[in-house]
């Protein structure tokens, strides 16, 4: 009977500790500045990727029936080299991954077999100058460094100013203090890239009129 009430009266404690932790960081200028921050920095860069994707998608489209429309002008089956386009990636817009680095035209020859692609959709000079400009790297970036900042405020911050030995003396275990902490860090950083994520998919919609479905 008293492992049970004692295990309430963790949960209890949990909860009220996960929401004095929420309120905490949501008060505090970290979470103001990981919000704007965040918020900047996505939407301008699914903006430019998207814009960006719109131009290598016509370019596409160009090639694809420049291409076609010579290979029926040739009529020697021994002079036909076709070249082979790879269309661009519409999750690009978010994660630009290999596609960056690797070309988009692949031409094909006799008696030759094709080692790589040359070539790119993009000509974006601002893209291909900065290594990685996308969600990827701005969440690796951004998010790690104000996770940082409030996991040193969680514990380094509570114990400067003596709340951290006040907690100590209550019922609940380190344990159960400890994953406060952290799932409450967890909520308030996925706060700033839900609400900057959502803000990109509107920007795609409105703005550059694309739109993804399921698949």
């Amino acid at each position: 009977r008293s492992k049970e009430v004692f295990k309430h009266g963790e949960n209890t404690m949990f909860f009220i500790l996960l929401n004095k932790e929420i309120r905490n960081h949501l008060q505090t200028f970290r979470f103001a500045a990981a919000l704007l921050t965040t918020f900047l920095l996505i939407v301008v860069s699914v903006w430019v990727l998207g814009n960006d994707f719109i131009k290598q998608r016509d370019t596409y489209n160009s090639l694809a029936e420049k291409y076609a429309r010579e290979a029926k002008e040739v009529y020697i089956p021994s002079r036909i080299s076709p070249t082979l386009l790879n269309p661009p990636t519409p999750l690009s817009i978010f994660a630009q991954g290999e596609s960056k680095q690797l070309g988009n035209t692949v031409q094909i020859h006799r008696w030759q077999v094709p080692a790589n692609a040359t070539d790119t959709l993009s000509n974006n000079w601002l893209l291909s100058a900065m290594p990685s400009f996308d969600l990827l790297a701005i969440f690796t970036l951004v998010i790690s460094v104000f996770g940082i900042l409030l996991s040193y405020d969680g514990f380094c911050g509570e114990r400067e100013n003596g709340s951290l030995k006040l907690l100590c003396t209550f019922p609940p275990s380190r344990g159960v203090l400890f994953s406060t902490k952290f799932v409450a860090s967890t909520i308030v950083l996925a706060i700033p890239f839900l609400v900057s994520f959502l803000s990109s998919l509107l920007v795609l919609q409105f703005v550059h009129n694309l739109t993804f479905t399921a698949d």
